[in-house]
């Protein structure tokens, strides 16, 4: 386990679980709504959303894209704290600003995917995501080597002051998990006077998990929670930490 300190003012804006999952038969939306009823004490809130997802088939030496439209469910809490997203192939489970533990986040999600599981049935979980997006507030302006140590460095002649900044990067992480940084300058949020900054990391990983195997599900969350945090605190330096102690 990777040992880190916990803060008192967490700069984590929303942490997100999402489970990609298999059916003996897919859900349809009624199907969806009904896990909606089931959980309605604890989401009140019931929209239904469209996605649409994009596919690329080669035909006659020309590319062909298909756009698919999916309707899914997003539930939330009375407090808007905790999101719940459910679509025909995923589950998605969200606590939003303030962030309260881990240990608060897992057993949320856990609860909230168990009546999932009595509700929908679905067979088996093939891969296990996590998300955490922290924004951190700095200085207008702010030299990005005393706040980060993943960065994206630039001549010394070139001025300090910049308008724009997005990069990403993806790891390969122990026991086949993959780790994705994403850094950028969110401009809608800042000021004369402050930058905001969003550092976001995503990491997941495929696996074969039956969908009521809960110990199991939690362990590979705790995994990939480790490496998430190995990312996080290995990516800023001890002056960006202490404006979160």
């Amino acid at each position: 386990m990777y040992e880190h300190e916990t803060f008192l003012h967490a700069p984590i804006t929303e942490a997100t679980v999402t489970l990609r999952i298999a059916h003996l038969q897919p859900p349809d939306l009624d199907a969806l709504n009904r896990y909606a009823t089931a959980v309605a004490n604890v989401f009140p809130t019931r929209t239904e959303r469209s996605g649409f997802s994009t596919s690329v088939d080669i035909a006659n030496s020309q590319p062909l894209f298909r756009n698919v439209a999916q309707k899914f469910i997003e539930l939330r809490s009375a407090d808007d704290k905790y999101v719940v997203q459910v679509r025909a192939d995923s589950f998605a489970f969200s606590r939003l600003q303030p962030y309260v533990s881990w240990e608060s986040f897992l057993a949320h999600t856990l609860q909230s995917w168990k009546a999932y599981i009595e509700t929908l049935s679905p067979t088996q979980i093939l891969d296990v995501r996590l998300r955490y997006v922290n924004k951190v507030n700095l200085p207008n302006p702010f030299r990005a080597e005393e706040y980060f140590l993943t960065r994206i460095t630039h001549h010394e002649s070139l001025p300090d002051v910049f308008t724009n900044v997005f990069f990403s990067l993806s790891l390969q992480g122990p026991n086949g998990a993959t780790g994705n940084v994403g850094y950028f300058l969110d401009a809608a949020r800042s000021t004369p006077t402050e930058i905001s900054n969003v550092l976001q990391i995503d990491v997941y990983k495929s696996v074969a998990i039956d969908s009521g195997a809960e110990k199991e599900l939690a362990q590979a969350l705790e995994d990939l929670r480790d490496f998430k945090n190995q990312i996080f605190f290995l990516s800023i330096t001890e002056k960006t930490k202490d404006l979160f102690r």
